[in-house]
């Protein structure tokens, strides 16, 4: 009975291990159920077609076009080299394949994105790095490339590059040299704000626009040439470039930004050319320097705040395309001593004279039915008032009661004869206004 138990065990335990031994060859000689074609690393490095999950024994057929900045090393499988075709056939897939890229050496710095002809720096892995040389196949600066590389001194832009983009070399503070190439075409908005140790910049003929605030806190910029090929200088372009003395605009620039040039405090004079036709709010605000501007007859708007607190502007011309005289346009001004309002404008804004403590005389036109609030306020020396016009029309204008200086100063009416009855009138003599 012990016998025939002991048998019984042992048999059991035979066809157990027979059992498990056929599993086991099962799971050797039974292939998966499906198969992997994939890209190493998952790198977005190709035009790739035939990726994906694959059942047993399908076929693939696989067509690569690698990306600038990959080196493309081959198809393996199961980590076997098969091929460096780009174009290659699989019949009854049995195993996983991969293809396989490398960065190429001169780009392993950098992040970056690519595609067959395209190549954009996005970033870099060492923000503490000195010095770059951007490789010659790169096309584009992306936005925020170089953003608070603090410790940059200097940097090499190739030929290739046709854009920088926004805040690519934001807050560089120790960048001390870059020449933009002919290649670039456009600057993006913010691209070397907070650049304070750069004093000079060659912007190439290819640049056809000047970002917003591109150059914005150049605190030791002295002077800048803008190219003939630029057509418009974005918001806040050159602010606070307080070293900044001079510079020139070229005839093919159409519009200047809204506080394109505030806070320049060296700045002494500009001409703005003939093909500008808006200057933007607050576009010189405290240009303390800033003596003398002359506005061509192109210009139609003048922005709110445009010349604010350009403390040392002794006189100013407003030409006849311009039809009003904005909000705080000269407020504080405080050394113009006369300005002549042309025929062309209809009303005068809030605050546009405040605080033009020099201000002795003033021409205003019959064509102004308007004068806004406090528009004259503190103008404390304006003793005289010339009009273009007579008593009656003067009564007929809108005129708010807080403009007490025009109240109180001698108004003088225009006569082109000396009037017979009694009061102030004035005329030209040789283009100069002369009391009757």
């Amino acid at each position: 009975m012990i016998k025939n138990k002991k048998f019984l065990l042992f048999l059991i335990s035979f066809v157990m291990i027979i059992i498990l031994s056929a599993c086991n060859i099962s799971n050797t000689t039974n292939p998966r159920n499906s198969y992997n074609v994939s890209v190493n690393n998952n790198y977005n490095a190709g035009n790739i077609s035939g990726l994906g999950t694959y059942k047993y024994g399908e076929n693939v057929n696989i067509q690569i076009t690698p990306f600038m900045g990959y080196e493309y090393e081959g198809i393996y499988i199961n980590d076997t080299f098969i091929t460096k075709e780009l174009s290659y056939e699989i019949n009854n897939i049995s195993s996983d394949v991969e293809i396989k890229f490398e960065i190429m050496e001169e780009f392993k710095q950098f992040e970056f994105t690519s595609t067959v002809n395209t190549l954009m720096i996005t970033g870099i892995k060492d923000r503490t790095i000195t010095s770059i040389t951007i490789p010659n196949s790169v096309t584009s600066i992306g936005d925020f490339a170089f953003e608070d590389c603090s410790s940059l001194t200097s940097i090499t832009i190739p030929n290739s590059v046709t854009s920088i983009g926004d805040y690519a070399f934001y807050n560089c503070l120790s960048l001390t040299s870059i020449e933009i190439p002919n290649s670039v075409t456009s600057i993006g908005a913010y691209a070397f704000w907070g650049c304070s140790s750069l004093t000079s910049i060659t912007i190439p003929n290819s640049v056809t626009s000047i970002g917003d605030c591109a150059f914005c806190g150049w605190s030791a910029l002295t002077s800048i040439t803008i190219p003939n090929s630029v057509t418009s200088i974005g918001d806040n372009a050159f602010e606070g470039c307080s070293s900044l003395t001079s510079i020139t605009i070229p005839n093919s620039v159409k519009s200047i930004g809204n506080s394109a040039f505030v806070d320049c405090s060296s700045l002494t004079s500009i001409e703005i050319p003939n093909s500008v036709t808006s200057i933007g709010d607050s576009s010189f605000s405290r240009c303390s320097s800033l003596t003398s501007i002359t506005i061509p007859n192109s210009v139609k708007s003048i922005g709110v705040g445009a010349f604010v607190d350009c403390s040392s502007l002794t006189s100013i011309e407003i030409p006849n395309s311009v039809t009003s005289i904005v909000d705080y346009a000269f407020e504080d001004c405080s050394s113009l001593t006369s300005i002549t309002i042309p025929n062309s404008v209809t009303s005068i804004g809030d605050n546009a004279f405040e605080g033009c403590s020099s201000l002795t005389n003033i021409t205003i036109p019959n064509s102004v039915t308007s004068i806004g609030d406090f528009a004259f306020y503190n103008c404390s020396s304006l003793t005289n008032i010339y009009y273009k016009g007579t008593q009656e029309e003067w009564i007929l204008a809108t005129i708010d009661s807080s403009c007490s200086t025009l109240i109180t100063s001698t108004i003088y009416f225009y006569s082109e004869e000396e009037p017979q009855n009694v009061g102030n009138y004035w005329h030209y003599v040789n283009g100069v206004e002369v009391k009757w």
